[in-house]
């Protein structure tokens, strides 16, 4: 079969009733090969592969015209998928490469990641082992660093953290445990902001919001409220002995000294823990400490002369 010319060949094979059937070659308009293979009815039906512009783009099953089956794609000479094909799209189980490197194995639905499936780094560490929805990460899954080390654990929407789970710093230890929206810390959870220092509350948009509890190596730090990771606001300071040493606001992680300006003495006791009729030696005292040129400091100490270094405040 040739062109309206007559010079330039347009398929090559068998014809029967005006169409091609069994092997045979379809060629472009510039005379190179577009497709050569099984052909039924005049259409790529069965074993073959599809060029453009003489460069190969497809090697496998076709029915119908299109990709059907099992079959291997290719972009500049290189491949990019390798698996099961339905319409001409990538439906069903294959794997994806980026520059000739496996960038993700699993299921895929409408040309697109989708089911169940690993994708990987360049370096062929695993990124991400779990759920897809669409091309994006979207249900439980692990997220993975470049080292090994897991990311995030727990659940996906759209791509982002959603739910609940655990995220990870880089070298394995815990920074949060708890709820997700939209990538950010949401509802109850748990953030770690040191190795030593532990947050627990309700978060929202990634932010602690209400009063929360603070630990400090294992032992009730601060209760109340939080700006910025920092106590905040209305707020009880406690010492390693688990007794409460201050009682009142909070600015940026000090307490408000001068809110107890125009407190009465009682009051002023009461704001620091110090007890009415305790006289079993466990009572602090307040005392003021100026030296010439410099701001005074106000010294949190207990009766028996130990020092509470929780509170040491320059006036």
């Amino acid at each position: 079969c040739y062109d309206e010319e007559k010079d330039m060949p347009m398929l090559q094979g068998k014809m029967e009733d005006g169409m091609i059937q069994g092997q045979g070659k379809a060629y472009d308009e510039a005379g190179r090969v577009q497709y050569e293979g099984a052909f039924v009815n005049g259409l790529y039906e069965g074993k073959g592969s599809y060029y453009e512009e003489g460069v190969l783009v497809y090697t496998g099953d076709f029915a119908g015209g299109v990709y059907e089956g099992k079959g291997t794609l290719y972009e500049a000479g290189e491949i990019v998928y390798e698996g099961q094909f339905a319409g001409g799209l990538r439906e069903g189980t294959g794997t994806a490469y980026e520059d000739g490197i496996v960038c993700y194995k699993g299921d895929f639905a409408a040309d697109l990641y989708d089911g169940t499936g690993t994708s990987y780094y360049p370096n062929g560490e695993i990124l991400h082992r779990g759920s897809y929805l669409q091309g994006k990460y979207d249900g439980e899954g692990t997220l993975y660093y470049e080292n090994g080390q897991v990311q995030y654990k727990g659940g996906f929407l759209d791509g982002l953290y959603d739910q609940t789970g655990n995220l990870y710093n880089e070298d394995g230890s815990l920074l949060y445990q708890g709820g997700f929206l939209q990538g950010l810390y949401s509802g109850d959870g748990m953030l770690n902001i040191t190795k030593d220092l532990r947050l627990t509350g309700a978060f929202e948009a990634g932010e602690p919001a209400g009063a929360v509890t603070i630990h400090q190596d294992g032992k009730l730090y601060y209760e109340g409220y939080v700006e910025g990771l920092v106590p905040h606001g209305e707020g009880t300071l406690y010492a390693s002995t688990g007794e409460s040493i201050y009682v009142g606001n909070m600015i940026h992680g000090v307490p408000d000294l001068g809110a107890l300006l125009n407190k009465t003495g009682d009051e002023v006791r009461a704001a620091f823990g110090e007890a009415d009729g305790d006289p079993g030696g466990t009572q602090r005292v307040l005392h003021q400490q100026q030296s010439p040129g410099r701001d005074p400091v106000l010294h949190l100490q207990d009766r028996r002369g130990g020092p509470h270094g929780i509170l040491c405040v320059r006036l």
